[in-house]
C-alpha cells in the first residue's frame, strides 16, 4: 500500500473514531438534565360539595431543583502517537462534559515519561491540530496546570494536544507514557494516560520485559512485548536461549503449557515447538496494538553461575504456514531477556533508607538542615548479594573532616556503638549470610554554637573481606546547612490584615461554619533562610487552606517557605451539631526540631427560628383558628427564657392587630407569653397557636398574619418571624402540598425510598437540590373546614415529576382512600370527608435522570 493510501486510511480511522465518541457522548449526556432545572408538580383535588356540584381545587407547586453533576470524559484520540526520535509527538485528546452544567477542566502531569522532563499543552481543533499561541509548558521542576474553561453541556466538547519531545537517545519502538490528572470544578478527579512511541520501519517490534531468575527447579517466566506498527500484520516470532558466555550455542529449553499471546493460551496451530532449541509463534498483530508473549520455560542444562539470554527474531509471517514471509535472513533481532541462575559473586548494595530528619524527597543521604549541637542518624542497609556469607569493613570513616562535624560513629540498628572489626568495623561480629542484610546506623554529632551554609560531608567506603573481585562501595552522607533554632509564633484574627489578634470567636445568626485567619511567623532569632512548618489542630472540625490575597485556596498540611514576614492561612471551622469547638494548634518545624502551640476557641450563640416559612390554619368569623408552630434552635445551646408572640408586620391585605393571638404548650393553658425551656443546639419545641378571627371578615378568601417571636421586654426586634395563612371558606377545601428530601449517600449508593416510615421534615419550600439517586417525599393534605357540610368523592391526583420515578410506598391516613399509580400519577380513591376531617397522602419518588 502506498504512503498516500496509508495516510488516507489513517485519517478515515480517526474520523470514524471521533464519530463514535460523539455518539457515545450524546447518548450519555442526553440522560442528564441541565443543572438548575426545577422539579415539581401541582396536586389537583376534585370533590362534590353539599349541593352535589363538582368542584376542583389545586395546590401550590412544590419545587426543588436539579443539582450540578460534575463529570467529564477525557479520551486520547490517537493511542499511541508516533514520531521520530528527537521530534515532537503530539497526542490529541477530546474533552466532553457529560455532566449537566458549565464546568472547568484542569489537567496536571502526575507522572512524566521516562527521560522526558517537560511537555506542552495546546488548545486544539476537532482534528487534533494544535492552535498557535496557546501552549502551556509543564516541567518536572515547574509543573504548570492546563485549564479548559467554560465547557458547556449539550455536545460542547473541547480538544487539546499534549506535545511530548521524544529524546534522541530513544530506541526503536520505545514507548513513553505520561499520566495526566483530570479535575473538574466539583473536585471529581481521575487520570488518563498519554502514549507516544518512536517510529520504526518494521510492521511491529519486540522488546523484552524485565529479567528473570531460575528457581531451584530451573524454571522461570519470560515475557516479550510486541508493539504493532501502523497497520495490522500477521507476525512470525522465533525464541531461543543461549548462555551469556557463549552466544553461539543455543540452550535446550522446554516451554510449559501456559504459553500465551495477548493473554490467550496459544493454540496448536499458532506455534511450532518441534525444534527443542527454537520456539516459533505466528499470531495476528494489530495496528498500534501492544501485546505480551508470556511463557514458562525450564532450562535443564543451566549451571549455577550461568547468565542465560533469551532472544527473539521477528518479521511478517507467511500466511501458508509457520515461517517468515521474508526468510530467515530478513528477520529483526530483539535485545535479550536475561535469566540468571545463582551467581556466585555479586557486588553488595548499600542503601541509605532513612535519616533522623524528615526530607521532602527520597534521597535519605542528604539532610537539608540541622541545628548546632544536634546528633543526626542515618539508617543504612548493606545487602550481601553474593551467594556466600561475607564480612565487611568500613574504611576511611570521616573523623572531624567536615567544618562543623564533631564526631562520626558507626552504630548497630538499636543505636549502640559498634563492635570494632579491624580498625573501623561494622556493628556485626559475624559474616552477613548469602543474600542477607545488615542494618546499621552512622551517627553524626555537630559542633555546638556554630552555623554554616556550607555542606558538611561524611565520606566512607564499605569493603568486602572475603570477596577479592568486588570493589569497595563509596558512600557520602551530607548535611546541607547548619542553622539556628527557635520556636515559631502563631496569631489568629477575624480579618486577613491580621488586625485585632484574638484566640476566641463567636458565631451568631445560626452559623455552623466560621472562617478566620492565622499567621505563622519565624522565631525572632531565626536564620534568614525560609522555614517549612507542619500544622495540625488536635481536634477535628478545622480545615487549613492556603491564602492568596484576597481569597482562600486549596487545603494544606504544611506551609511552604516562610520568610521573616510570616505567612497567612485561612482556617474553616465546622460547628455543625455542637456549641463549642476548642482546640490546640501544633506548629512544628521538623527540620529544626522546634514546635509551638496556640489555643483557639469558637462559641456558637443561640439562634431561634420558626422551622418553616409558612403555616396554615382554617376557621370562621367569630371563631378561633388553631395551628401548630415549631420553634427550632439553629445556633448554640440556649438557656430558658420568656418570650412573647406578637404581630410583627401587616400589609393592606393582612389581618389587623385586632386578631388577638395566644399560645400554649399543652392546648389547655393558653397565655400571651410563654417560657421556652432550655434548648440544645439543633433541638426544637412545638407550640400551639390560637388566633381569634373577628366577626364580619370576608370569607371565601385567604388571610395572612405575620407573627414575631421576641424576648419579653424587648420592644425592638423579633428573634424569629412566620407568615400564618388562614383560609376562611364556608364550603371549600384547604389544600397543602409539602416536600421532604432524602439525599443519597453517594453516586453509587442511592437513597432507600422504599422505607415504610416517611421523613418528618416536610415543608412547603426547600433549598435542597437533588441529584440522581436522591429520594423526594411528597405530602398532600386536604382538610374540610366546614362546620356542617360533608363533601363527597374527594379524590387527590398528583403527577409524578419529570426526571423521577415512583417507588412503592404511597399511603394515606384514611384506609378507604386507597392510592394507586396510574399513567404517571398517584390517584386516591374518592371518599367522603366529614366536617373537620383531613385526608393526607404521602408517597416517595426517586430521582432518576434516565426517565
Amino acid at each position: 500500500m502506498s504512503n498516500v493510501n496509508k495516510s488516507w486510511v489513517r485519517a478515515l480511522c480517526i474520523l470514524l473514531l471521533m464519530i463514535v465518541m460523539i455518539f457515545i457522548a450524546r447518548q450519555s449526556n442526553a440522560a442528564i438534565p441541565k443543572a438548575g432545572i426545577p422539579i415539581g408538580t401541582r396536586a389537583t383535588i376534585t370533590y362534590r360539595d353539599a349541593s352535589n356540584v363538582l368542584q376542583k381545587r389545586e395546590s401550590d407547586i412544590v419545587l426543588t431543583r436539579i443539582d450540578q453533576v460534575y463529570q467529564v470524559d477525557v479520551v486520547a484520540m490517537r493511542k499511541p502517537a508516533h514520531a521520530e526520535k528527537g521530534e515532537n509527538a503530539d497526542i490529541p485528546f477530546q474533552v466532553t462534559n457529560v455532566g449537566n452544567g458549565i464546568d472547568d477542566v484542569t489537567l496536571n502531569v502526575n507522572t512524566f515519561p521516562k527521560n522526558i522532563d517537560n511537555v506542552i499543552f495546546f488548545n486544539a481543533d476537532a482534528g487534533g491540530v494544535p492552535q498557535a499561541g496557546t501552549g502551556v509548558k509543564s516541567s518536572t521542576s515547574n509543573p504548570v496546570p492546563f485549564t479548559l474553561k467554560g465547557i458547556d453541556t449539550n455536545d460542547d466538547r473541547r480538544y487539546f494536544v499534549l506535545r511530548m519531545p521524544l529524546p534522541k537517545s530513544a530506541k526503536k519502538n520505545e514507548e513513553f507514557n505520561a499520566e495526566l490528572g483530570v479535575k473538574t470544578k466539583g473536585g471529581a478527579s481521575k487520570s488518563v494516560i498519554a502514549n507516544a512511541m518512536t517510529i520504526d520501519g518494521n510492521p511491529f517490534s519486540v522488546v523484552p520485559v524485565g529479567t528473570a531468575k531460575l528457581n531451584g527447579e530451573k524454571k522461570a517466566w519470560v515475557q516479550f512485548r510486541v508493539n504493532g506498527g501502523v497497520t495490522s500484520k500477521r507476525g512470525y516470532f522465533e525464541l531461543w536461549a543461549v548462555k551469556g558466555a557463549d552466544v553461539s550455542t543455543p540452550l535446550t529449553y522446554q516451554v510449559g503449557k501456559r504459553a500465551s499471546f495477548d493473554g490467550h493460551t496459544l493454540r496448536h496451530d499458532e506455534f511450532d515447538s518441534n525444534d527443542d532449541k527454537l520456539f516459533k509463534i505466528v499470531h495476528e498483530v494489530g495496528g498500534n496494538g501492544s501485546y505480551l508473549i508470556k511463557m514458562p520455560i525450564t532450562v535443564a542444562d543451566a549451571e549455577r553461575g550461568d547468565e542465560i539470554v533469551m532472544f527473539a527474531k521477528y518479521g511478517e509471517a507467511d500466511p501458508t504456514g509457520i515461517k517468515p514471509i521474508i526468510g530467515e535472513a530478513g528477520l529483526e533481532k530483539s535485545t535479550g531477556f536475561v535469566i540468571r541462575f545463582d551467581h556466585i559473586e555479586v557486588s553488595p548494595v548499600l542503601e541509605v533508607v532513612n535519616n533522623s530528619r524528615p526530607v521532602p524527597g527520597v534521597d535519605f543521604t542528604r539532610i537539608e538542615q540541622a541545628v548546632p549541637g544536634e546528633t543526626v542518624d542515618y539508617d543504612l542497609v548493606l545487602h550481601n548479594k553474593s551467594t556466600f556469607a561475607d564480612t565487611f569493613l568500613i574504611e576511611e570513616l570521616t573523623e572531624g573532616k567536615g567544618e562543623l562535624i564533631a564526631a562520626v560513629k558507626p552504630m548497630d540498628s538499636t543505636g549502640q556503638e559498634a563492635i570494632s572489626i579491624g580498625v573501623h568495623g561494622l556493628p556485626e561480629t559475624e559474616a552477613i549470610p548469602a543474600n542477607g542484610d545488615l542494618k546499621f546506623k552512622i551517627s553524626v554529632r555537630l559542633r555546638d554554637g556554630r552555623t554554616s551554609k556550607k555542606a558538611q560531608n561524611v565520606q566512607f567506603r564499605i569493603k568486602s573481606v572475603g570477596a577479592r573481585t568486588v570493589d569497595p562501595i563509596a558512600q557520602v552522607l551530607t548535611i546541607d546547612k547548619v542553622i539556628s533554632g527557635g520556636n515559631p509564633s502563631v496569631t489568629f484574627s477575624d480579618t486577613d490584615d491580621m488586625s485585632g489578634s484574638t484566640n476566641k470567636f463567636t458565631l451568631t445568626d445560626g452559623q455552623d461554619t466560621k472562617q478566620f485567619y492565622m499567621r505563622i511567623k519565624n522565631p525572632e532569632n531565626a536564620d534568614k533562610l525560609p522555614h517549612v512548618y507542619q500544622m495540625r489542630f488536635v481536634k477535628k472540625g478545622f480545615t487549613i487552606k492556603s491564602y492568596s490575597e484576597p481569597s482562600c485556596g486549596s487545603v494544606v498540611t504544611h506551609t511552604g517557605p516562610v520568610g521573616d514576614d510570616g505567612q497567612i492561612f485561612c482556617v474553616d471551622a465546622d460547628l455543625s451539631g455542637i456549641s463549642l469547638l476548642e482546640s490546640e494548634l501544633i506548629v512544628t518545624d521538623p527540620v529544626r526540631a522546634t514546635q509551638a502551640t496556640a489555643t483557639i476557641t469558637l462559641v456558637k450563640s443561640a439562634d431561634i427560628a420558626f422551622e418553616s416559612t409558612a403555616y396554615d390554619g382554617n376557621g370562621e368569623p367569630g371563631g378561633d383558628a388553631a395551628l401548630t408552630i415549631r420553634i427550632v434552635n439553629r445556633g448554640g445551646d440556649m438557656t430558658s427564657k420568656e418570650y412573647q408572640l406578637w404581630h410583627d408586620a401587616t400589609d393592606t391585605t393582612s389581618a389587623t392587630k385586632l386578631w388577638s393571638t395566644i399560645f400554649s404548650f399543652d392546648e389547655k393553658n393558653w397565655e400571651s407569653s410563654l417560657l421556652l425551656p432550655e434548648m440544645k443546639s439543633g433541638s426544637s419545641k412545638d407550640v400551639f397557636v390560637k388566633i381569634a378571627i373577628p366577626e364580619g371578615v370576608v370569607v371565601n378568601r385567604t388571610w395572612s398574619v405575620t407573627l414575631g417571636l421576641r424576648e419579653s421586654g424587648d420592644k425592638k426586634k423579633s428573634k424569629a418571624t412566620a407568615v400564618v395563612t388562614l383560609a376562611l371558606d364556608e364550603n371549600g377545601l384547604i389544600v397543602i402540598k409539602e416536600i421532604a428530601i432524602v439525599k443519597s449517600v453517594s453516586s453509587t449508593s442511592p437513597a432507600d425510598c422504599t422505607v415504610s416510615v416517611s421523613p418528618g421534615n416536610f415543608s412547603k419550600t426547600t433549598k435542597v437540590k437533588v441529584q440522581d439517586g436522591d429520594c423526594i417525599w411528597y405530602r398532600v393534605s386536604v382538610t374540610n373546614p366546614s362546620m356542617t357540610a360533608t363533601v363527597s368523592d374527594v379524590t387527590i391526583t398528583d403527577p409524578i415529576p419529570k426526571y423521577s420515578a415512583y417507588v412503592d410506598g404511597a399511603k394515606t391516613n384514611l384506609p378507604e382512600a386507597i392510592p394507586n399509580f396510574h399513567e404517571g400519577k398517584i390517584v386516591t380513591k374518592g371518599i367522603d370527608l366529614v366536617p373537620g376531617n383531613s385526608l393526607e397522602l404521602i408517597y416517595p419518588v426517586t430521582v432518576n435522570f434516565k426517565k
